[in-house]
């Protein structure tokens, strides 16, 4: 699977930053195809793609009975009644053109073992990494800033003034901004670990700081800047906390 997505040279960046997409696009990055690079065409009982679009016809084949599960159950009763449901509006044609939300299809797919690219299931948390790797990590990984910085020693801060504070994003998509990433980090809080940081009256910068360097998204140098200059007024008598300890 991943040497196919390599030859195919899907765009990740641009996919994976995409809210919506359409049932038939959803299953060819299932089967790390590029869906800009399949040709449709409309027939008497719809859209069709054409078998140009396919290396063979079990390739075909199997993009269409992915089509089919998928479309039967974005479209149950089930899914509907569902707060996480995979269809973005029930008043859509019952076929591969019918939109759903990209960020709980990776979690379908899973649930139902099909094999699907790894870039697919970044979208997933935990982050898509060897086993071994997330368990090590998780076990034994501590940041700097965890052992000098107490929870407990700054105020909590807003979405807003989280997104303010750390708007050096190192891990952004193609043409995104990053009022932007938070957003959409802000919007899966629940999937990717930041909802647990949020405490009674907001985020604690310094667990926000440093939950951005586990997961990539901040350079540790550049969290201690910017909670230094960033502190909550009533927090700033405690910058000295980070001052004093340099990497």
């Amino acid at each position: 699977m991943d040497n196919k997505v390599r030859k195919n040279k899907i765009d990740w960046d641009f996919w994976l930053n995409m809210p919506t997409v359409t049932i038939g696009q959803a299953v060819a990055l299932s089967l790390g195809k590029d869906p800009d690079k399949m040709s449709q065409t409309r027939t008497c009982d719809g859209w069709k793609y054409l078998d140009d679009s396919f290396k063979t016809e079990e390739e075909e084949n199997k993009f269409y009975k992915r089509c089919r599960l998928l479309i039967n159950n974005a479209f149950s009763d089930k899914n509907i009644r569902s707060t996480e449901c995979l269809l973005v509006g029930i008043n859509q044609s019952q076929d591969h053109t019918a939109k759903i939300h990209l960020e709980y299809f990776p979690e379908w797919t899973i649930s139902v073992n099909w094999d699907i690219p790894k870039e697919l299931k970044s979208l997933v948390d935990p982050e898509n990494l060897p086993t071994e790797t997330k368990q090590e990590e998780t076990e034994s990984e501590e940041t700097e800033l965890d052992t000098v910085l107490c929870p407990s020693d700054f105020d909590l801060v807003t979405k807003k003034e989280i997104t303010t504070m750390f708007d050096k994003l190192v891990r952004l998509g193609k043409d995104q901004t990053a009022s932007d990433k938070w957003k959409e980090l802000f919007k899966r809080a629940h999937r990717n670990g930041l909802q647990e940081l949020k405490e009674e009256g907001g985020f604690n910068p310094c667990k926000v700081g440093n939950w951005l360097v586990k997961k990539g998204h901040y350079q540790r140098e550049l969290v201690e800047r910017k909670l230094i200059n960033n502190l909550p007024s009533r927090s700033r008598d405690k910058k000295y906390l980070i001052d004093e300890y340099k990497i």
